[in-house]
């Protein structure tokens, strides 16, 4: 949702965004057009859900989202990032110092920066207010449930720093790397492999997953895995039943882990009834880094690759 502060400008970019979660076998059957979209036609693909209009001449950005942080240094707009959260440790030169954060912000410091537009994932109704009073522009953008919204959010992030063609570039690689490793799963014979992919671990009721209406769990199937963890199963705290997993027997498990982390994948293998589902039997438990997966920026590539290379070892080994 955009919302901005600045007097109507004479054309609005509307929201041009697919249902969140609409079938995505159509979406891999047309992988190779979009591969081909145009910067025009990136640029008015829009999230801007609020009506109002983008800021197109934004000079002084504060992102207060780690995903966003990655998205406009790719584009080229790193110098108009003033400030960013202390989770934008990708890259090296994000200006994270400034000890801001997306939660509990410190409004002040925020103000006292000038910024012309702040990004962010949280809608704090401290911060929200504070600029809507001083009239500085803001978007909140809620993490996407699909691939479609990412490369919508990347074009809107093109369309507000004045890098369209830019935006259209990272997109282009990014469905390219989708259209890259679902040849690669079909050509490894990987096609249909059941994906377990836990983000985190809740608690005894259940687990933190990457379901079919995560951008990640789309993924999944956008490149021709069979994700065991469909939205509708999740319970009213998000969470899936490790009984479903168990059922599922899926063949494949990723974990999100810190970089060099083994702990999450020992800590799996030792579960109580897991020791019958198939990936823990045949060792088939794959830390994934947490930052590439969690993030919907550049970074999403190395992801693709080592979930389309953990699932054709997979298939290799059966």
């Amino acid at each position: 949702m955009l919302n901005s502060s600045k007097k109507p400008r004479p054309k609005k970019l509307l929201a041009a965004v697919v249902a969140i979660f609409a079938l995505l076998a159509s979406a891999c059957s047309s992988a190779a057009s979009e591969a081909e979209t145009t910067s025009a036609d990136e640029s008015a693909t829009s999230t801007d859900v609020s009506g109002t209009d983008l800021p197109t001449d934004a000079e002084r950005i504060i992102s207060l989202d780690p995903s966003t942080t990655e998205i406009l240094f790719a584009l080229g707009a790193g110098d108009k990032v003033i400030a960013a959260d202390g989770f934008s440790n990708y890259p090296a030169e994000a200006p994270a110092d400034e000890g801001l954060s997306a939660f509990n912000t410190d409004v002040e410091k925020v103000l006292s920066l000038e910024p012309d537009l702040v990004l962010t994932g949280f809608a704090e109704e401290s911060l929200v207010g504070a600029l809507e009073t001083n009239k500085i522009s803001y978007n909140v953008q809620t993490t996407p449930s699909s691939m479609e919204e990412v490369y919508a959010y990347v074009a809107d992030l093109g369309v507000i720093t004045g890098q369209v063609d830019e935006a259209a570039a990272l997109n282009k690689d990014l469905r390219d790397a989708v259209a890259e490793a679902k040849t690669q799963v079909e050509a490894g014979d990987a096609v249909g492999t059941k994906v377990y992919y836990e983000v985190a671990a809740g608690d005894n009721a259940g687990y933190y997953v990457g379901h079919d209406g995560t951008f990640s769990g789309d993924l999944l199937t956008l490149v021709g895995l069979e994700n065991i963890a469909s939205a509708d199963a999740m319970d009213e705290g998000n969470l899936l039943n490790p009984e479903i997993i168990l059922t599922s027997d899926p063949a494949l498990i990723l974990v999100n882990a810190p970089a060099e982390d083994t702990t999450k994948v020992a800590e799996i293998s030792e579960r109580d009834a897991w020791g019958e589902v198939a990936a823990v039997k045949n060792k088939n438990i794959v830390a994934i880094d947490e930052d590439t997966s969690s993030r919907y920026g550049p970074r999403l590539v190395e992801f693709i690759e080592s979930v389309t290379e953990a699932a054709v070892a997979v298939s290799v080994a059966s």
